[in-house]
Protein backbone atom coordinates (compact mmCIF):
# COMPACT_ATOMS: atom_id res chain seq x y z
CA UNK A 1 0.00 0.00 0.00
CA UNK A 2 0.77 4.07 -0.17
CA UNK A 3 1.00 5.87 2.87
CA UNK A 4 1.35 9.80 2.63
CA UNK A 5 2.30 11.46 5.96
CA UNK A 6 0.26 14.63 6.63
CA UNK A 7 2.33 18.26 6.49
CA UNK A 8 2.55 20.78 8.84
CA UNK A 9 2.07 24.36 6.98
CA UNK A 10 5.55 25.37 9.30
CA UNK A 11 7.37 22.89 7.81
CA UNK A 12 9.35 25.45 5.08
CA UNK A 13 10.51 23.54 1.81
CA UNK A 14 9.06 20.26 3.08
CA UNK A 15 12.29 19.92 4.44
CA UNK A 16 13.64 17.69 6.78
CA UNK A 17 16.22 13.97 7.70
CA UNK A 18 15.89 10.80 6.17
CA UNK A 19 16.10 9.51 9.49
CA UNK A 20 17.57 10.40 13.07
CA UNK A 21 19.97 7.27 12.19
CA UNK A 22 22.59 9.35 10.38
CA UNK A 23 23.27 13.52 9.29
CA UNK A 24 24.00 12.22 5.36
CA UNK A 25 20.23 12.60 3.65
CA UNK A 26 17.96 14.86 4.01
CA UNK A 27 14.98 15.65 1.59
CA UNK A 28 12.64 18.79 0.66
CA UNK A 29 10.33 20.12 -2.11
CA UNK A 30 12.38 21.87 -5.19
CA UNK A 31 12.88 25.76 -5.47
CA UNK A 32 9.16 26.90 -6.00
CA UNK A 33 7.17 23.79 -5.42
CA UNK A 34 5.14 23.16 -8.35
CA UNK A 35 4.34 26.21 -10.25
CA UNK A 36 0.54 26.73 -12.00
CA UNK A 37 0.57 26.06 -15.85
CA UNK A 38 3.18 27.68 -17.37
CA UNK A 39 4.34 29.87 -14.67
CA UNK A 40 8.19 30.13 -14.38
CA UNK A 41 9.96 29.96 -11.00
CA UNK A 42 12.07 33.30 -10.17
CA UNK A 43 15.83 33.28 -9.46
CA UNK A 44 14.99 35.09 -6.35
CA UNK A 45 12.95 32.31 -5.41
CA UNK A 46 15.83 29.42 -5.78
CA UNK A 47 18.21 31.90 -3.99
CA UNK A 48 15.97 32.17 -0.91
CA UNK A 49 15.37 27.73 -1.41
CA UNK A 50 19.66 27.89 -1.60
CA UNK A 51 19.74 29.95 1.72
CA UNK A 52 17.52 27.92 3.75
CA UNK A 53 19.80 24.73 2.86
CA UNK A 54 23.32 26.45 3.33
CA UNK A 55 21.89 27.71 6.65
CA UNK A 56 20.94 23.90 7.55
CA UNK A 57 24.50 22.66 6.87
CA UNK A 58 23.61 21.24 3.05
CA UNK A 59 26.71 21.07 0.85
CA UNK A 60 25.21 19.09 -1.91
CA UNK A 61 22.19 18.86 -4.33
CA UNK A 62 20.43 15.47 -5.63
CA UNK A 63 18.25 16.24 -8.22
CA UNK A 64 15.75 13.81 -8.51
CA UNK A 65 13.51 15.34 -11.40
CA UNK A 66 13.57 14.74 -15.12
CA UNK A 67 15.23 17.84 -17.47
CA UNK A 68 11.76 18.83 -18.35
CA UNK A 69 10.79 19.23 -14.70
CA UNK A 70 13.63 21.89 -14.74
CA UNK A 71 12.55 23.52 -17.98
CA UNK A 72 10.72 25.76 -15.62
CA UNK A 73 13.07 28.09 -13.76
CA UNK A 74 14.17 31.39 -15.09
CA UNK A 75 17.50 31.68 -16.86
CA UNK A 76 20.40 30.48 -15.52
CA UNK A 77 18.27 27.79 -14.16
CA UNK A 78 18.44 25.96 -11.40
CA UNK A 79 21.58 23.76 -11.88
CA UNK A 80 23.95 26.73 -12.43
CA UNK A 81 21.80 28.49 -9.76
CA UNK A 82 23.01 25.76 -7.40
CA UNK A 83 26.38 25.57 -8.80
CA UNK A 84 27.34 29.25 -8.60
CA UNK A 85 26.29 28.89 -5.03
CA UNK A 86 29.19 26.33 -4.42
CA UNK A 87 26.49 23.51 -3.82
CA UNK A 88 27.52 20.41 -4.99
CA UNK A 89 25.36 19.07 -7.65
CA UNK A 90 24.12 15.19 -8.65
CA UNK A 91 21.46 15.89 -11.79
CA UNK A 92 19.61 11.71 -11.46
CA UNK A 93 16.39 11.45 -12.18
CA UNK A 94 14.83 8.11 -10.76
CA UNK A 95 12.93 7.45 -13.74
CA UNK A 96 16.44 6.60 -15.37
CA UNK A 97 17.54 3.06 -15.37
CA UNK A 98 20.21 2.24 -12.62
CA UNK A 99 19.12 5.26 -11.32
CA UNK A 100 19.03 3.43 -7.43
CA UNK A 101 22.92 2.36 -8.01
CA UNK A 102 23.94 5.99 -8.84
CA UNK A 103 21.99 7.63 -5.56
CA UNK A 104 23.84 4.37 -3.46
CA UNK A 105 27.04 5.37 -4.95
CA UNK A 106 26.69 9.41 -4.45
CA UNK A 107 25.23 8.91 -0.90
CA UNK A 108 27.79 6.61 0.08
CA UNK A 109 30.63 8.71 -1.09
CA UNK A 110 28.88 11.72 1.11
CA UNK A 111 28.47 10.06 4.04
CA UNK A 112 31.78 8.30 4.02
CA UNK A 113 33.99 11.25 3.40
CA UNK A 114 34.76 9.72 -0.13
CA UNK A 115 33.71 13.47 -1.51
CA UNK A 116 36.44 15.36 -0.10
CA UNK A 117 34.01 16.47 2.35
CA UNK A 118 33.77 14.19 5.36
CA UNK A 119 29.98 13.93 6.50
CA UNK A 120 28.45 15.97 4.08
CA UNK A 121 24.82 16.49 3.95
CA UNK A 122 22.86 15.91 0.84
CA UNK A 123 19.33 16.84 0.37
CA UNK A 124 17.49 15.24 -2.00
CA UNK A 125 14.45 16.65 -3.91
CA UNK A 126 11.43 16.08 -6.28
CA UNK A 127 8.54 18.41 -7.22
CA UNK A 128 7.27 17.94 -3.67
CA UNK A 129 9.94 16.32 -1.51
CA UNK A 130 7.18 13.50 -0.84
CA UNK A 131 7.10 10.16 -3.62
CA UNK A 132 10.70 10.35 -5.21
CA UNK A 133 12.78 11.79 -2.18
CA UNK A 134 10.55 9.70 -0.23
CA UNK A 135 11.62 6.91 -2.25
CA UNK A 136 15.16 8.05 -1.46
CA UNK A 137 14.89 7.98 2.03
CA UNK A 138 13.63 4.89 2.22
CA UNK A 139 16.04 3.36 -0.17
CA UNK A 140 18.82 5.10 1.89
CA UNK A 141 17.94 3.57 4.79
CA UNK A 142 18.21 -0.28 3.26
CA UNK A 143 21.13 0.82 1.93
CA UNK A 144 23.22 2.51 4.88
CA UNK A 145 21.30 0.42 7.81
CA UNK A 146 20.44 -2.82 6.19
CA UNK A 147 16.39 -2.17 6.52
CA UNK A 148 14.31 -4.14 5.00
CA UNK A 149 12.04 -2.22 2.49
CA UNK A 150 9.27 -2.38 4.98
CA UNK A 151 11.27 -1.23 7.98
CA UNK A 152 13.27 1.37 5.66
CA UNK A 153 9.41 2.96 4.96
CA UNK A 154 8.02 2.67 8.34
CA UNK A 155 11.23 4.84 9.61
CA UNK A 156 11.01 7.15 6.95
CA UNK A 157 7.57 7.44 7.83
CA UNK A 158 7.79 8.37 11.48
CA UNK A 159 10.68 10.56 10.79
CA UNK A 160 8.44 12.56 8.66
CA UNK A 161 5.63 12.25 10.88
CA UNK A 162 7.88 13.65 13.72
CA UNK A 163 9.57 16.97 11.30
CA UNK A 164 5.97 17.77 9.97
CA UNK A 165 6.93 16.87 6.32
CA UNK A 166 4.65 15.21 3.62
CA UNK A 167 6.16 11.80 2.81
CA UNK A 168 5.15 9.17 0.87
CA UNK A 169 5.99 5.43 1.48
CA UNK A 170 5.14 3.29 -1.08
CA UNK A 171 6.92 -0.25 -0.62
CA UNK A 172 5.96 -2.23 -3.83
CA UNK A 173 8.10 0.82 -5.43
CA UNK A 174 10.57 1.29 -3.61
CA UNK A 175 11.41 -2.61 -3.99
CA UNK A 176 11.49 -1.89 -7.67
CA UNK A 177 13.65 0.84 -7.70
CA UNK A 178 15.74 -1.37 -5.52
CA UNK A 179 15.66 -4.45 -7.44
CA UNK A 180 14.38 -6.74 -4.88
CA UNK A 181 11.89 -8.88 -6.70
CA UNK A 182 8.51 -9.77 -5.69
CA UNK A 183 7.74 -12.92 -4.20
Amino acid sequence: GVTITPRDPNTLHNFGPASPLDETVYTSERPGGDPEGDARISTVTVQDWIQFMKARGISAVLILLDDNELECYESPGLVKQYQDAGLTVHHTPLSEAGSSEKVRVILEAADDGASGKKNEKVVAHCTHGMGRSGRVAAGWLTMKHGMTPEEATKAALETARAHGMERMGNIPALKKWLGIRED
